[in-house]
């Protein structure tokens, strides 16, 4: 279950990476910044991404990891092979394709990964470098200067035509890194509320048994 947490709240944070840094590149404050102005102003979006981990001490420890996810004001349902996690900022369903199980959890805004707490994430204790375009890609360095939080650098590429984040690289104080690179990006389309919940009550044939802790 931690794992799965981890998972879901690096990718989410990487999306969404604060934009106020103290003694950065003014190119590179403005790049991000419009991409969180553009952000802001998105209706949804979904996304397919890669996921992985690399741990420079311990391989046996890497993970790497496809998926989509779907996303809406909060919102979100992040879909991969092994695990499901949907949240309507009510509740939240992490379905495991392999057991037929689905857990059930009270949402807790502290615990969750609501835009405005994501945002401040990194305020004025880290600073970007422009490090150049990469294709079509902006390549952003920045340096976290915060000890509390888990990373303390972060790279970021962000599409210099639709100003969306397209790969996202943190490394910590150990030198593990964790990336994600998102496909496909799609902005505004139809999106239901019956996106960010499990609903299911039976798949392959098989009847899901539901473990709810609210």
């Amino acid at each position: 279950m931690k794992v799965l947490h981890t998972i879901t709240a690096t990718l989410l944070i990487v999306l969404f990476a604060s934009t106020t840094f103290a003694q950065d590149n003014p190119k590179a404050r403005k790049i991000v910044e419009d991409s969180k102005v553009k952000f802001e102003g998105l209706k949804n979006f979904t996304a397919d991404f890669i996921y992985s981990l690399e741990n420079p001490t311990n391989a046996a420890t890497n993970v790497s990891k496809t998926g989509k996810i779907y996303y809406s004001k909060g919102k979100y349902a992040i879909i991969m092979e092994d695990q499901e996690i949907y949240c309507d900022l009510e509740s939240m369903w992490i379905y495991l394709p392999e057991d037929y199980e689905v857990n059930i959890l009270e949402y807790d805004p502290e615990e969750g990964f609501s835009l405005e707490e994501v945002f401040g994430l990194y305020g004025a204790k880290s600073t970007a470098r422009y490090d150049g375009v990469e294709g079509q890609l902006h390549k952003i360095f920045m340096a976290v200067k915060d000890e509390s939080l888990e990373f303390n650098q972060v790279k970021l590429w962000i599409n210099a035509k639709t100003e969306l984040l397209e790969k996202a690289v943190t490394t910590n104080r150990m030198q593990t890194r964790t990336t994600f690179e998102f496909k496909n990006i799609k902005t505004n389309g139809p999106m239901p509320d019956t996106t960010f919940a499990f609903t299911e009550t039976t798949r392959d044939g098989v009847e899901i048994e539901v473990i709810d802790e609210r």
